[in-house]
This record gives C-alpha cells, structure tokens and sequence, in this order.
C-alpha cells in the first residue's frame, strides 16, 4: 500500500504505515491496547515506538464512528526448508475494545484479505485459548513451543519454515 492511510469500504478498516502515524492515531492505539493488555498508555507508547518499524502497518477496525479493534503487521523473513528467505507478515496485538461483538474476526478477515490480495503469508503467535478463535479465522497451527504458545499461519503453502526473528 503506498499511502498512509487507506480506508478498505467494506470491513471499514483503516492501513496506516508505522513512518505515517499520527500522534491522535497513536493515542487511539494506546488506548485500544490498554483495554486487552494492562499497561499504562506511556508503557503502550513506548513498547510501539521501541519495536515497530517505519515500514509496518498499524490495521484499525471503525465500527459505528469508533475505533473498535486493532492489530499491527510486522514485515519478517522466514527460511523455507529449501532454505530460501521469503517475506511474510507476522500479526502482533490482536485486541479490541469491545468483547463479544465479532469485531476481532471482522479485524482478521479484513487482514486475511489485504494477505491474499498482496499474495503474502501472515504468522502468529498465540496461546492455547486463541487458537480456536484463529483455526475459525482460516489459520493452522505450525508448532507449539513448551510453554504452550503456539505458532500459527495463514495462507502458507510451505511444509516447514523457520522464524528467528524479533517478536511481534
């Protein structure tokens, strides 16, 4: 996507590059976060400035003139078994200020699309009580670490593949 912020009609979600954040969008995040992670704005603040790059995108889900939920994509590489890089999309913050009203999956049903359409592979980390939630979404369990925290994907066509990189 070349400009910062794009509205996607139909999901009425919102793209913005990390490098065209606004200080109001930031805050609005921050907030969304806050609701799904205890953490105080400033800490929220902080951690999306520390490890989110220029080049990543922050997805916001406005629902009846609010914004309701949020994630954010993180460009990484994974190595194929072949032990070729490729480029993948890896989904961090998954949250939404309000529970229970479907906006979590109307969030990643838009992002599967945008995946699709740029013909890329999104990754996720997640904890057991999530995975439900995601096979629904059309992702599969690559791997579980032993603290049960799993791996999964979606719209992978690679049997095996290593990630080694920075969390998201």
């Amino acid at each position: 996507m070349d400009g910062g912020l794009i509205m996607m009609k139909m999901s009425n979600l919102v793209f913005i590059k990390h490098k065209e954040l606004t200080d109001e969008m930031l805050q609005i995040i921050c907030e969304i976060k806050t609701v799904a992670w205890n953490y105080s704005l400033i800490e929220q603040k902080k951690w999306i400035l520390k490890n989110i790059e220029e080049s990543d995108i922050h997805v916001l889900l406005k629902k009846n003139g609010v914004y309701a939920a949020y994630l954010n994509l993180i460009n990484i590489n994974l190595l194929n078994s072949n032990n070729m890089l490729f480029n993948s999309l890896g989904i961090g913050n998954v949250c939404t200020r309000f529970e229970k009203k479907g906006y979590g999956s109307i969030l990643i049903q838009g992002v599967n699309q945008y995946l699709l359409n740029d013909g890329k592979s999104g990754m996720l980390f997640c904890k057991k009580q999530l995975v439900n939630f995601y096979e629904r979404n059309g992702y599969k369990i690559e791997n579980e670490d032993e603290e049960n925290i799993f791996f999964m994907s979606f719209n992978n066509d690679c049997d095996k593949f290593l990630y080694n990189g920075k969390p998201f």
